[in-house]
């Protein structure tokens, strides 16, 4: 493969960044068209190289600090845009009514009571006891509940955003989800969760809602989580729901088994968001420990991934395929040459380094690695 081949010019200068940059194969491409000496097919190397280029410009001012899982942040997070209409995105407290409702929904829901789900909503007509049954299975928890919310206008009296995991009882790893919900009042004052049709005015605000850096934050990196988690377990159903492509894309089922057959977990996420261009919104940056099969010390690692927001309800997708020529040179430039990602990567790298100097188990594990994709090359 063309990115395994680009990889391996670097090995010999620093340690593979991450398990991701050895195994898998870059998911994007130039549009495809007939090569000449001076425009050939190229697939994007993910591991950035020190050059002494200017940093691209971009139409928006970045965030470049890298930081925490957003979704775990129990402060207040400014929502980081000028004349923003939104105001800060605010922690539900779990002593609050509204995070006892929200909780005590979720957890009603997936274990399919149905009573108290109903006593929850304030159309309790409209609940599908099918599909709640469905989403239910083989569901052992809710755990690592964080809710977050913004004011509400018309029938909505807040959005609530609820970032979760899934626990099961079978083999599945376990599953981030990232949900919205809206708070309602009844007359008498209890609170309750609206789940009917919303006026098209409240629509668009809910849409504006999801396009604020800190709600997009939280959501792709609960997407990045789930492509993980699909990946991990084959689950093409899963990974199809995560990705998106102006192309038919296939699920290679032996190259993801052979990227993910030696990881147990992954965790300690971390995310960097850099603006796209045309039809990728944000550049997601993302930092994480990868625990491997009989190897005590977790691997630090780095992975790149495009963006991609629904156009209409601002939800957003992982972009997978190939891309037109302008969109592919400003991504690969912007990955390349931006310093906040040097820095990362240089990081990563140290991290790296360390880990397998004091553990042999994973020193053994990462020289095999190297060795079987220096002999596909």
């Amino acid at each position: 493969m063309k990115f395994k081949k680009s990889l391996s010019r670097y090995l010999g200068a620093a340690l593979a960044v991450s398990l991701t940059l050895l195994c898998s194969p870059s998911l994007f491409q130039r549009t495809k068209k007939a090569p000449t000496p001076s425009d050939k097919e190229q697939t994007i190397t993910a591991t950035p190289v020190p050059t002494n280029e200017p940093s691209v410009a971009v139409s928006q001012k970045p965030t470049l600090s890298l930081t925490q899982d957003p979704s775990n942040d129990d402060k207040k997070a400014p929502t980081g845009e000028p004349n923003s209409p939104f105001p800060e995105l605010t922690t539900v407290e779990e002593t609050s009514p509204v995070y006892t409702l929200v909780s005590s929904y979720l957890d009603a829901y997936y274990h399919g009571q149905k009573e108290k789900v109903s006593a929850l909503l304030a159309y309790p007509e409209m609940l599908s006891a099918e599909k709640m049954q469905k989403d239910a299975e083989c569901v052992a928890s809710v755990d690592e509940l964080a809710l977050f919310s913004l004011p509400g206008t018309n029938e909505i009296s807040s959005i609530i955003y609820a970032a979760f995991t899934l626990t099961f009882s079978d083999t599945r790893p376990p599953l981030s989800m990232f949900q919205e919900f809206y708070q309602t009042k009844e007359e008498g004052g209890k609170l309750l969760l609206f789940n009917a049709p919303r006026q098209p005015e409240t629509e668009a605000y809910l849409v504006s809602a999801r396009g604020t850096k800190d709600v997009k934050e939280k959501a792709i990196l609960s997407l990045i989580k789930r492509y993980h988690s699909a990946c991990m377990s084959d689950d093409e159903t899963l990974w199809r729901s995560t990705v998106q492509s102006k192309t038919s894309v296939s699920f290679d089922a032996n190259a993801n088994h052979a990227r993910y057959h030696y990881t147990e977990a992954f965790d300690n996420y971390r995310l960097l968001l850099l603006p796209g261009i045309n039809e990728i919104d944000s550049v997601a940056v993302v930092t994480y420990s990868e625990h491997l099969v009989l190897v005590n010390t977790p691997a630090p690692c780095i992975e790149y991934f495009f963006i991609q927001l629904d156009a209409k309800t601002k939800e957003p997708s992982i972009y997978v395929g190939t891309l037109p020529d302008e969109t592919y040179t400003y991504l690969e430039t912007i990955v390349r040459t931006t310093p906040s990602i040097q820095s990362i990567v240089i990081e990563v790298e140290q991290a790296l380094a360390e880990a397998v100097s004091k553990d042999k188990d994973l020193a053994a594990f990462y020289e095999n690695l190297t060795q079987t994709n220096q002999d596909k090359n």
